[in-house]
């Protein structure tokens, strides 16, 4: 699996050297996660998925990695959300869903 971190750095560079448009860096995004054997085809990996938060609440991440739980049925384990590089965070863009301050919570 170590070898396939060059090619995935090589695949990503470009990106942060340019004001890049953040669907295309989705989408290499997702080529880089099929080199460590997330896909789409085998229901590994899910674009704009909407994951229920408690009963009300809900978040819908770029991307979510499913695997197989202990009864042999796929469940999310990783939400990934897509940032541009070169997009700069200032505090009024930042707030937290409930699902990342449930992840704060020690």
């Amino acid at each position: 699996m170590n070898e396939n971190w060059p090619e995935i750095v090589e695949t990503l560079i470009p990106y942060f050297e340019t004001n890049s448009v953040e669907g295309d860096y989705q989408r290499e995004i997702e080529n880089c996660l099929k080199f460590l054997g997330w896909k789409k085809t085998n229901g590994t990996m899910v674009s704009q998925y909407t994951l229920p938060i408690g009963n009300s609440n809900s978040i819908r991440p770029d991307i979510v990695l499913w695997r197989k739980n202990e009864h042999d049925t796929q469940s999310p384990v990783l939400p990934i959300e897509i940032k541009r590089p070169s997009n700069i965070q200032v505090s009024t863009q930042f707030r937290a869903s409930p699902f990342e301050r449930a992840l704060l919570v020690p």
